[in-house]
């Protein structure tokens, strides 16, 4: 009987064993394929980033569509997404959680390609994207008109594939991948309109009063919002100025504004693009492109999304937000770090080094702008949900869905006769992206109030600022789901209703 339990126990030992060595060396085998298919992947990406350097620099020809088709070849491998998929399925069998994470993003963006570089897609998002970069006085570009049956043609697209894969539509699948929700987006929506209604429905009325006008348009609901940004206490500075105050912000929260591996171009952009920053290998070389003359807070919002990228040190190339595949990351978390470092020109203690003014003067107005932040945040409403409502019957006219939105959100007594057109580099570059910067308002906001709690008001002046920044928001790239990550941080979710519970809505 003992040599038999002996024996036993021998033999369970020898099975325990074995099934370790097999979970590590399936393991192993995961983690080396994984590590293979990603170095290609990066390979590719910083290929891609160069042609988009170039597509906004102009410093050489774009050639997009060789590191499009790489990605093409890459994303279409039968055994990559065999695996992925059936490693998807185990996930939640899988202890590292940083293998986790990767199969999760491989997943998001293998889905999306299936949509977004089908043969079909990928030729006609190229030739729109060559001519919207294009000036209008070039031979053969097509009419205004052409554009824009050619951009509707390409919604229609990207919803059959996305229908194909069990999607309502283009738009669920991208807000899926992209880690917001269809159903989250609508419900963050509706709070700003029902949250907003009522101080917008005031400022109206005051307006009408104040002007003595007894209809309310389009070019009214347009200057109500232009109050929230005319009273912004950002410095007016161009040029040197702008790169002498962002050494300054950057030196002040102990940020090495000189050694930061980026460079800057000022150029002409193609429509509806004031700004590029683009990571090109990350962490190691970033570049910007603006129009000329742009601003402080412009300025920094691109070098917020650098600051991101070059202090990025995760080393898996899949988790480090290369923003060329959709699924990658939230967009709403990169527009959120880079209007992070935006807001630092709207601190009044930076202000006031810049400008050497009176606080008093910045209280005022930084009081009159929260006084239309309803306008500015209703005007982007219309805006945000026009790409949501769209992609769910593509067969509507789309200058008529924005007025309806544009009537239902301003309050207009006539809609506009003219609306800004769907010819436009975002609706084809950056499909479901403009949500991302409202995301970003309130994602900036909580960051500050997080700053302000655990360094006092006076944080742009404390270099350990810098590093809290690259600590909790910067290094571990999209290892953690952005909710998570914010609540890592602040202790919270994106707060909604922190934020418009602060400012008074």
């Amino acid at each position: 009987m003992k040599i038999n339990k002996n024996m036993n126990i021998m033999v369970i030992v020898v099975i325990l064993l074995m099934t370790l060595t097999a979970c590590s060396s399936g393991k192993n085998e995961m983690i080396a394929f994984l590590d293979e298919k990603e170095a290609i992947y990066e390979d590719i990406s910083i290929q891609m980033g160069e042609a988009y350097w170039n597509l906004y620099s102009d410093e050489a020809p774009a050639k997009l569509e060789t590191p499009k088709l790489r990605y093409v070849d890459l994303f279409s491998n039968d055994t990559l997404n065999n695996y992925i998929e059936e490693w998807y399925i185990q996930r939640n069998t899988i202890k590292d959680p940083i293998v986790k994470r990767r199969i999760e993003v491989w997943h998001n963006i293998l889905t999306a390609a299936k949509v977004n570089y089908s043969k079909d897609n990928l030729k006609l998002q190229n030739e729109l994207e060559f001519w919207l970069a294009e000036n209008d006085s070039v031979v053969g570009k097509p009419s205004e008109e052409e554009m824009k049956s050619l951009i509707n043609q390409l919604m229609k697209l990207r919803n059959k594939k996305a229908q194909e894969l069990g999607y309502n539509n283009y738009g669920d699948l991208i807000l899926e991948v992209t880690e917001i929700g269809s159903d989250w987006l609508e419900n963050f929506a509706e709070t700003i309109n029902k949250r907003t209604l009522e101080p917008y429905k005031k400022l109206i009325e005051n307006l009408m009063v104040e002007e003595e006008k007894t209809e309310f348009n389009n070019s009214e609901a347009r200057s109500l919002m232009m109050q929230y940004y005319t009273n912004q206490i950002t410095p007016d500075i161009t040029g040197d100025s702008v790169k002498i105050a962002m050494k300054m912000i950057m030196d002040g929260i102990g940020i090495d504004y000189d050694n930061l591996p980026f460079r800057f171009i000022e150029n002409e952009m193609p429509p509806g693009v004031g700004g590029q920053g683009i990571a090109v290998q990350i962490p190691k070389d970033f570049r910007i492109a603006l129009l000329p003359n742009m601003g402080l807070s412009t300025w920094l919002h691109e070098l917020g999304h650098g600051l991101q990228a070059m202090h990025t040190t995760i080393e898996s190339p899949i988790l480090k937000g290369y923003e060329w595949s959709l699924g990658s990351d939230c967009g709403g978390y990169a527009e959120g770090m880079a209007e992070t470092s935006a807001s630092f020109a709207r601190n009044i203690d930076v202000v006031t080094q810049i400008t050497g003014a009176k606080d008093i003067e910045f209280d005022k107005k930084i009081e009159k702008m929260n006084l239309y932040r309803s306008a500015y945040l209703r005007y982007w409403l219309a805006i945000l949900m026009f790409e949501v409502e769209f992609y769910k019957d593509l067969d509507q006219n789309p200058d008529e869905l924005k007025r309806q939105l544009i009537q239902k959100y301003l309050l207009l007594d006539n809609p506009p006769e003219r609306v800004r057109s769907i010819v436009n580099m975002i609706y084809v570059s950056y499909p479901l992206y403009t949500q991302n910067y409202i995301i970003a308002e309130v994602l900036s906001w909580q960051v500050h109030e997080t700053l302000k709690e655990k360094f006092g008001e006076s944080y742009i002046s404390n270099p350990a600022v810098g590093d809290f920044l690259k600590e909790n928001f910067y290094k571990d790239g999209g290892f953690n789901h952005w909710q998570q990550r914010l609540k890592n941080v602040t202790g919270k979710e994106l707060d909604l209703d922190g934020y418009l519970t602060h400012f008074g809505l």
